[in-house]
């Protein structure tokens, strides 16, 4: 898994920019492993125009360091706060993590 960290403020991207959205500060690109552990989550029942609900979104607390946001698998059961997950692509929606 490919990320890209700002070396001002540490935020984590899974696209690249020359400089961060958040601070301004150049990027640097890293390599992750993809695992992690659930942080937090919630099942969304009422989403975005377009996408299909209910789905479990989680805040994944990567093994690097920073958390990310995520769409957990479609058939992911109800996670519980430190699950293992591990990434498993890019969607048109965002990234998403699978339940070990």
């Amino acid at each position: 898994m490919e990320t890209f960290v700002c070396a001002g403020c540490g935020r984590i991207y899974l696209e690249g920019a020359e400089r961060c959205g958040h601070c301004g500060a150049e990027m640097e690109q890293r390599q992750a492993s993809g695992r992690g552990v659930v942080y937090s989550f919630s099942s969304v029942h009422m989403g975005a125009q377009g996408m299909p609900t209910p789905y479990l979104l989680a805040l994944v607390e990567l093994e690097e360091g920073g958390r990310i946001l995520a769409r957990l698998a479609d058939d992911a059961s109800e996670p519980s706060i430190g699950d293992k997950v591990v990434f498993s692509g890019l969607s048109d929606t965002g990234p998403v993590f699978r339940i070990l």
